[in-house]
């Protein structure tokens, strides 16, 4: 029973560590799922554990770099909340 729930628990974080997280970060930053997993998993291997944590910046950086002109990377929020501005 205890090596089922050890079993569930690494796929669950594997799951959120290969398939949730790219997404979300690639939706947060403008770049596609595939983009982010792709750098992660490069960085991961070629640099290590503890410069994942830079890779989806410096991806988007160099796509940005790269294209400065389409909107892969904005720098301002895609979303705006309008305030209403009462008298």
């Amino acid at each position: 029973m205890t090596a089922l729930a050890l079993l569930v628990l690494v796929g669950v974080r594997e799951f959120q560590s290969y398939v949730v997280n790219p997404h979300v970060m690639g939706h947060s930053v403008g770049l596609s799922p595939l983009v982010t997993f792709v750098s992660v998993s490069v960085v991961s291997i070629v640099f290590g554990g503890f410069a994942v944590v830079l890779a989806v910046p410096f991806t988007s950086t160099v796509a940005t770099l790269i294209d400065g002109s389409s909107s892969i990377t904005t720098l301002q929020p895609k979303h705006r909340l309008q305030v209403s501005r009462r008298q």
